[in-house]
């Protein structure tokens, strides 16, 4: 069994929601609210921030999903917690552990020096002898701090891990970019469309409505949005490449400055996050994904 892990997408949702739900009609061994709704099963497992999400897959069918978000805000934040779930046509099968092994490794790259799981019920024996077997030791157990469905009162388990700490850069060497786009912020779309596509004569590569993309040379462009539309008034420099979240990871391990990790963009069709350089001037990485992009 060929068993892929990768940052989940949109396209993952009922997939995603269809296990999450499993876990919430069980009611044995995750804390969730009965009632939970698939649009909060779906941001807790894939958030838009606060935390990065994940999935398996074998031969194109999902299996499982997991999230790593900090455990803490602000001082507490270079603590991990992560939640696994694996869908039930395919427990007994060692997803749990490759997942488990995973998120401990992207834990680690992306700068965490720990993992702790605030709540392991302890009747789920399976659960814990894993942790147990990647290294998690018991530090706390809260008495009867779940109840089962039949009414049982159960302790449940705080378990942690030290990360060795892998946040230098070296471990992560993403391919160059491949496209580089410079977003300028203009007051009248039209007008600076006619002085970009007709004064200019440069090609008209991509409209997005409220932002015109030219291209300047091979691989350079210049993008036109009005203001607002982007995630900036200012100049933004946006780098393009297939690896979006190698780079991410890079970024952050250098102690790049983060406004926002990389996340689909509905409006706009594509995957991107956004950091600062030294000046504070925004940069972002991105990958198109609309098809009409060239």
């Amino acid at each position: 069994m060929s068993l892929r892990v990768r940052r989940a997408t949109p396209a993952d949702r009922p997939s995603v929601v269809a296990i999450a739900r499993e876990l919430v009609d069980a009611a044995d061994t995750y804390a969730f609210d009965p009632l939970a709704s698939d649009d909060q099963l779906w941001q807790y497992f894939a958030p838009d921030s606060g935390g990065l999400g994940y999935v398996a897959e074998t031969d194109d069918q999902l299996v499982g999903c997991f999230v790593i978000r900090p455990n803490h805000p602000g001082p507490g934040s270079h603590v991990a917690n992560a939640s696994f779930a694996v869908s039930s046509a395919a427990r007994g099968q060692g997803i749990g552990r490759a997942m488990g092994e995973a998120a401990l490794t992207l834990a680690a790259d992306t700068g965490y020096r720990a993992m702790q799981f605030n709540i392991v019920v302890s009747s789920n024996r399976a659960a814990v002898a894993l942790w147990r077997s990647l290294g998690f030791r018991v530090i706390a157990t809260v008495p009867e701090g779940f109840r089962l469905p039949d009414g049982t009162l159960v302790d449940h388990l705080v378990m942690h891990r030290p990360l060795e700490p892998r946040n230098g850069i070296d471990h992560v060497d993403p391919a160059g970019f491949d496209q580089q786009v410079t977003f300028l912020p203009v007051s009248d779309l039209s007008r600076s469309a006619a002085f970009y596509g007709q004064v200019l004569g440069l090609d008209l590569v991509l409209d997005q409505g409220d932002c015109r993309i030219y291209r300047v040379a091979a691989d350079a462009f210049v993008g036109i949005c009005e203001r607002d539309a982007r995630a900036t008034d200012g100049l933004m420099l946006t780098l393009v490449t297939g690896e979006v979240d190698r780079w991410h990871d890079r970024l952050v391990a250098a102690g790049v400055v983060c406004d926002r990790p990389p996340a689909h963009n509905a409006k706009y069709n594509l995957y991107h996050g956004f950091y600062r350089d030294p000046d504070g001037h925004v940069i972002e990485v991105q990958t198109f994904l609309d098809p009409s992009w060239r």
